[in-house]
């Protein structure tokens, strides 16, 4: 398996278990990072959501979408300044940087993996 391949595998499970956490265990998952229980319903659209993102990347490492690869890198890196920019407008509490920075670092994975691969 090609690292970029390996890479965009990788998030796809994370998507994955965000979207479990999100759609079944909201409450219990949110307090641990520091967020008000909710009963809006708009937790469990979030998980869906996720869901939805976690198919379409098995979908690409399935058929070796090597451009959306590419495409990933640049949305999955703008997370991060993003979630700083709600942080620091004191709408989000600061751990929410920590879904950013893993959404950065596992974008220039995929990115640096698609480099190495297309200079082999």
């Amino acid at each position: 398996m090609k690292k970029s391949t390996l890479s965009m595998l990788v998030f796809a499970v994370y998507l994955a278990g965000l979207s479990l956490a999100f759609l079944f265990f909201p409450n219990p998952f949110i307090t641990l990072f520091g967020f008000e229980e909710t009963s809006d319903v708009w937790i469990r659209i979030l998980g869906f959501i996720l869901g939805v993102l976690a198919f379409y990347f098995v979908m690409a490492v399935l058929e070796n979408a090597t451009n959306f690869y590419n495409w990933s890198v640049y949305a999955r890196l703008m997370t991060l300044p993003a979630f700083l920019v709600l942080v620091l407008i004191g709408i989000a509490p600061p751990v929410l940087i920590l879904f950013g920075v893993i959404d950065a670092v596992c974008a220039l994975w995929t990115d640096l993996a698609l480099k190495n691969e297309r200079s082999n």
